[in-house]
């Protein structure tokens, strides 16, 4: 019952994300651009004089990369912030390519989490779920802690026993509640296009894509990544405080 009360809320755990991704933007910005660029591109491919299927799989490749890359840097420049310290100039106001082997060590361990979680699925659902939960932190023990594959998967797992629904809980919140604003936020925008457009009839409808549509959804996700990282690095900091 202590540690749990030690827990952060789902509540604080929301507001302490958003605080921190308003009030220190600027050092996420650098991979938000990186991020952003390719993604954009990707949405506007249809309007793209000579674009082909192989413009979007090429484009596609590249956005995943500076992605693993982009998710590394701001779950870097969180942890920084959480200890309060500011991040390293290295982080903020540089691609610092560098550090390219964290960047692998991160796309491995997680990988590796995801192919459990998805052969707990296969079996019969349920340990997919608590798969899921377990190793949910692996990949930020990894490039916080310097833990790898089974050793990170094992931490991981160990910051979650003990708790397991409480933990559950603030993933679900974490990833219900924002997700829901999305969906608000891009269509109350692509409700307000369509109706400028004369083609608020058909907006709603699965033929009704556009490539404007696809901006709008592609814009405010890349915004919208920072935030879930910062929340998974404060939710698995709270969660070492009792371990």
């Amino acid at each position: 019952m202590y540690l749990m009360q030690n827990l952060i809320s789902a509540g604080d755990l929301l507001k302490r994300s958003w605080d921190q991704y308003t009030k220190h933007f600027k050092s996420f910005r650098e991979p938000l651009i990186w991020t952003m660029i390719p993604s954009v591109l990707i949405a506007l491919l249809p309007i793209i004089p000579g674009a082909t299927s192989g413009t979007e799989l090429l484009l596609s490749i590249i956005t995943s990369i500076i992605m693993l890359w982009a998710s590394v840097r701001i779950i870097d420049a969180s942890w920084s912030l959480y200890e309060g310290k500011a991040p390293a100039a290295s982080l903020t106001r540089t691609l610092a390519w560098g550090p390219v082997g964290r960047t692998v060590d991160y796309a491995i361990i997680s990988i590796l989490a995801g192919v459990l979680v998805i052969l707990g699925v296969f079996l019969l659902i349920v340990p997919g779920i608590i798969f899921a939960n377990w190793f949910a932190f692996a990949p930020l023990v990894t490039l916080i802690e310097g833990l790898h594959g089974t050793g990170a998967l094992k931490r991981s797992k160990e910051l979650v026993a003990g708790r397991f629904w409480p933990i559950a809980w603030r993933w679900i919140v974490l990833n219900v509640i924002p997700t829901l604003a999305l969906v608000i936020i891009v269509s109350v925008l692509g409700g307000a296009i369509a109706a400028a457009t004369g083609t608020l009839e058909t907006y709603f409808t699965m033929d009704a894509t556009t490539w404007w549509s696809n901006l709008i959804s592609a814009v405010t996700s890349v915004l919208a990544m920072p935030y879930f990282l910062i929340a998974s690095v404060i939710l698995f900091a709270e969660a070492k405080k009792t371990r």
